[in-house]
């Protein structure tokens, strides 16, 4: 959080384009850190709440990608874009508070309790296994499908429905708000399903048909209801709460978590950083939208097997067990 507040600070203060890249590396590098603890943080301390604890940080992180989507157009205009960008580090500071406050308790007590931050050995073999394991590839697949469109999402949708629809930027950064909001919604939802019913694969498999249509609608009818199409692309993204939680369910313990949510949040991010960069590509190349777009459908086609293999009750260390005949 100290350096996610210091990357945000950096861009915000940046007068080349060197500084812009390397403070955004540095925060971006601490918010991948954050989002691989936090499905090994609530394995280990909410084992009987994953559900709701996964809801509560995902629901979190969708207010927090709405909010600046809504803003930054705004806040720029009414003051300047160097403190559109900078003041979201006031949240990023405040979040650094708590966690001092662990450490400090942890430290003053003469025996502290795991949940007061007593570190727990992590076996780093278990990486070297994820390798070989189709779970573990398949829930990569899974969390880089919602990757994969959110951030093309976040990087050109407000371009895309300018030349296609004429909305001006500002109209473009509703647009990304409704993105977001639609994904406050599902963060909420998606867990609360899959805790109640166990039904993963029909959460998935509707997920996938939403967003083939929202990406369809975009393409072809674009200025036709242009917010359903952008609702339902993204419900594609249901995924992420997905992935997020099936990464406490499909482990036995927290230091199994650990090492599956670094596998496929690495892995994953990888896969999901082409797509802005394709989208780019594709457009300079044939000056227009349609193949870009059309990334989206070959994506959400690649990620249909991998709902079937996701969907199965089992573990990760069930699996490895099935498989090698050794005990994890």
């Amino acid at each position: 959080m100290a350096a996610g507040t210091l990357g945000l600070v950096g861009r915000s203060l940046a007068n080349d384009e060197l500084t812009i890249l390397g403070s955004t590396l540095g925060l971006f590098a601490a918010l991948g850190v954050a989002n691989i603890l936090l499905p090994a943080l609530v394995k280990k301390y909410f084992p009987d709440r994953i559900g709701l604890l996964t809801a509560a940080f995902t629901v979190a992180m969708a207010l927090s990608t709405m909010l600046p989507a809504a803003l930054a157009v705004p806040v720029a205009d009414a003051a300047n874009w160097r403190f559109s960008m900078g003041m979201w580090a006031i949240f990023a500071a405040a979040a650094v508070i708590p966690w001092i406050i662990l450490i400090v308790r942890s430290r003053r007590a003469a025996h502290p309790s795991p949940a007061e931050g007593s570190p727990t050995p992590i076996d780093t073999r278990a990486f070297g296994r994820l390798w070989r394991l189709p779970l573990a590839w398949a829930l990569t697949l899974v969390f880089a499908t919602a990757g994969g469109i959110a951030y093309s999402t976040f990087a050109w949708i407000p371009a895309i429905l300018g030349d296609t629809v004429g909305f001006s930027p500002a109209a473009g950064g509703v647009m990304l708000a409704l993105f977001a909001l639609v994904a406050v919604v599902t963060s909420v939802l998606a867990p609360i399903i899959m805790t109640r019913s166990n039904r993963v694969l029909p959460l998935f498999l509707v997920s996938l048909a939403c967003g083939f249509i929202g990406v369809a609608g975009l393409i072809w009818v674009p200025a036709w209801n242009t917010w359903l199409w952008i609702v339902l692309l993204n419900l594609a993204t249901t995924t992420f709460p997905m992935t997020m939680m099936l990464l406490g369910m499909r482990v036995r313990s927290a230091e199994t978590a650990v090492a599956l949510s670094g596998f496929v949040q690495s892995i994953g991010y990888l896969i999901a950083a082409l797509f802005p960069i394709g989208f780019g590509i594709l457009h300079d190349l044939t000056g227009s939208w349609t193949p870009a777009l059309a990334l989206w459908m070959l994506l959400l086609a690649a990620a249909l097997p991998a709902g079937f293999v996701v969907a199965r009750p089992i573990t990760i260390e069930a699996q490895w067990e099935r498989h090698t005949g050794r005990q994890w």
